[in-house]
């Protein structure tokens, strides 16, 4: 007979041979394997045709089909698996192994046991590999860090084609503690509840392998379980591709999850996992889900048209998603829930159904030099007590706020630019906001706000284009605005109100379609060293009952440099007017709270388009009222 040469090349002191007929050949595996000495390496060479054995292999051999792959089948007993291995070192080769149960192992690899499976089919049943009873038995103990994933997978990684790392190839033939499965170039079919479930300490290689047609899950690790994998494809399962728990530890690389039912990638309990370079696709739920005390890294990776949201993080699960493309998700492009800590780094969301990032709970979100493009809501959401913060990050086109923060939540921006939709930056929460060198710009409606009860710290913000405002401080918020551009606003550029508690300093307004600056009737503040570019509205307008102080102010190339209503006591000091058509302003006036007791600049008439409120007061160009969101249009 003819023998194929496997792949893997078989040195083996004594091949024995099994075919239906011949003078020198077993009519069965069983037969050939209880022929072998006890002594010695053994390889099996298996003659075209269908097996229906359940065998037990407890010494080292290697079975292969002798005619090529596909020529084999080996068919299991009902209620029993087609192969259970019990010793190390064993290699199976080019057969196909049918279960008779798809809820029932087809093979089962025990603790100590070692098996590589090379170019096979693994149908109508899964693959088991047990953990050792210590590890089974075992408390998980506390919680430690995990180990570097991408170390492990470098590890189990060969140096050549068709070889074995050392590392893995010393665990395969001789195991400590629980089974190692090595699968080559092999598919897994068919199955039902999960194709392959590792338990315990056992340990499992997988190198182009091909998981399909699984009523359940594709890949289970539970335990102390470790599983490393190159080039993992899953396609039509209809629950979770890849599931860790315990404390088990997965790395893949290149892995494609296709149009998993539920998850591409949940890890739960204390678990790790990692995703490099690969693809998860058409998640019937999240695309990688982090849970309880995990902790995940994505990498390299796309996750795209995922029913929910792309990356999920919820409990105390840490979540790093690195170089990814996270596209058009049902839901976010990440959420993260309960006191989950997830970060993007250079990361892209576009096209998300909802939020492209969203933090609620205690959750915090930091994001490096990421792009966050045409969500249906917002780009970035924080509620509740969640914190985010962003560096050298793009938000574009969200529609309805680059960046919106209610409740107690707290946002820290650094140059970050905010582009397109209804609202820039809406600061809803009453924890502190800082901005630093950020730029808001095009808007429909205002570019920066502040909610009642916000307290936000702007350095060297950029405004620019805005459809209304370029930045609202509404009644009873905090701002201490120190340097900055507002620019080309459709309506006035920095709009204070009652209540609002306004420091400034530095800002330069340029160009606005309304006032630069507007302080509203009854508000304060002070506003230092400020260059105002005036447009078509005197450059300041101080309403009723206002008491705001300019110091070092400057405005240019305007009409009319300042309107007063009749019971404003605004304070100037060394502010100047240049090449004001009509000046008003004073250089300096005397301080209310000084020796000579409340002045004011004497009256001043409205611009040109001005008008009168019905309570007096005049307001050039004025303002519309707040709308039903509690944005205003000045």
């Amino acid at each position: 007979m003819a023998l194929t040469v496997p792949t893997t090349q078989i040195a083996a002191d004594l091949t024995l041979t099994v075919a239906s007929r011949g003078r020198s050949a077993h009519r069965t595996i069983a037969r050939a394997l209880a022929a072998a000495p006890t002594t010695g390496s053994v390889a099996v060479a298996i003659a075209a045709g269908e097996y229906h054995e359940s065998l037990r292999l407890d010494r080292r051999v290697s079975l292969y089909a002798a005619d090529g792959p596909g020529t084999v089948t080996l068919t299991a007993p009902e209620g029993r698996p087609a192969l259970t291995v019990a010793a190390p070192g064993c290699l199976v080769t080019d057969v196909v192994l049918h279960g008779t149960d798809p809820g029932e192992p087809v093979i089962v690899v025990t603790d100590a046991a070692g098996l590589m499976l090379e170019d096979c089919l693994v149908r109508h049943g899964r693959i088991t590999v047990a953990g050792s009873p210590a590890s089974r038995a075992a408390d998980p103990g506390p919680e430690i860090d995990p180990p570097d994933l991408r170390a492990l997978l470098d590890a189990d990684t060969p140096g050549g084609e068709d070889s074995l790392a050392p590392g893995l190839a010393a665990a395969l033939d001789d195991p400590v503690g629980g089974g190692v499965l090595v699968l080559r170039r092999t598919r897994l079919r068919n199955a039902r509840h999960a194709a392959l479930h590792l338990d315990g300490d056992a340990r499992a290689r997988l190198e182009e392998v091909v998981v399909e047609s699984v009523d359940g899950l594709g890949v289970v690790l539970a335990g102390a379980a470790r599983l490393t994998a190159d080039g993992l494809l899953t396609r039509h399962v209809s629950g979770t591709a890849l599931r860790t728990r315990g404390r088990s530890l997965l790395s893949a690389r290149e892995a494609r999850l296709l149009a998993p039912g539920r998850n591409g990638l949940l890890a739960q309990d204390g678990s790790a996992a990692l995703l490099l370079d690969g693809r998860v696709h058409a998640a019937g739920r999240s695309g990688v889900q982090a849970e309880h005390d995990c902790e995940v890294e994505v990498a390299g990776t796309r996750v795209d048209a995922a029913v929910g949201s792309a990356l999920a993080a919820t409990d105390r699960a840490r979540l790093t998603a690195r170089d990814c493309r996270l596209r058009e998700p049902g839901a976010n492009g990440l959420v993260a829930l309960g006191d989950a800590d997830a970060r993007l780094e250079g990361t892209t969301v576009s096209g998300s159904g909802y939020s492209a990032v969203h933090a609620a709970d205690r959750a915090r979100v930091t994001l490096r030099g990421s792009r966050l493009e045409t969500s249906a809501e917002h780009g970035l959401a924080a509620a509740d007590e969640a914190g985010i913060e962003a560096e050298e990050c793009a938000v574009t086109e969200a529609a309805m706020s680059g960046v919106q923060v209610e409740n107690q939540a707290h946002v820290t921006l650094v140059a970050t630019s905010v582009d397109g939709g209804e609202h820039g930056v809406r600061l809803l929460s009453s924890a502190p906001a800082v901005l630093t060198d950020c730029a808001v710009r095009g808007q429909r409606r205002s570019g920066v706000e502040l909610g009642s009860g916000a307290d936000a710290t702007l350095t060297a913000l950029r405004v620019a284009e805005t459809g209304s405002a370029g930045l609202v401080a509404t009644a009873g918020s905090r701002l201490a605005l120190d340097g900055g551009d507002i620019t080309g606003t459709h309506g006035t550029g920095l709009v204070v109100w009652k209540g609002a508690e306004a420091r400034v300093r530095g800002l330069r307004v340029r160009k606005p379609g309304k006032n630069a600056i507007l302080v509203a009737d009854g508000a304060a503040g002070r506003y230092d060293h400020c260059d105002l570019h005036g447009g078509g509205f005197p450059a300041l307008h101080v309403g009723a009952d206002a008491s705001p102080r300019f110091t070092g102010c400057r405005v240019f190339d305007c009409s009319r440099d300042l309107t007063v209503a009749d019971t404003a006591s605004p304070v100037f000091a060394d502010c100047r007017s240049i090449r004001v058509t009509t000046p008003a302003m004073p250089t300096d006036s005397p301080d209310p709270d000084g020796p000579d007791g409340p002045t004011r600049p004497g009256p001043v008439p409205l611009a040109s388009g001005g008008h009168l409120l019905e309570d007096g007061a005049g307001q050039a160009g004025g303002h519309a009222a707040d709308d039903a969101g509690g944005s205003c249009e000045a």
